[in-house]
């Protein structure tokens, strides 16, 4: 069960990760100098991103409570 624990922390460590260079990408790929005016990103996009980020804290919520149902048994 720890190993189970440890693995949910790296990965939600992993799509933390993975969403804030998402992120970082569309506000980098949405730049006007670049791209001129058209070149804007859509909110969609930001919105996408969250789902990594969303996805890695619940990752470590989850590995929390495998913890915590650990050191009560």
């Amino acid at each position: 069960m720890k190993y189970l624990a440890d693995f949910l922390i790296v990965l939600g460590i992993l799509f933390i990760m993975s969403g804030m260079l998402f992120c970082v990408f569309c506000f980098l790929a949405s730049d006007p100098e670049i791209e001129g005016e058209s070149g804007r990103t859509g909110l969609g996009s930001y919105l996408l991103s969250l789902i990594p980020i969303g996805l890695g804290i619940l990752f470590f919520i989850l590995s929390h409570k495998i913890k915590r149902n650990k050191i009560s048994d």
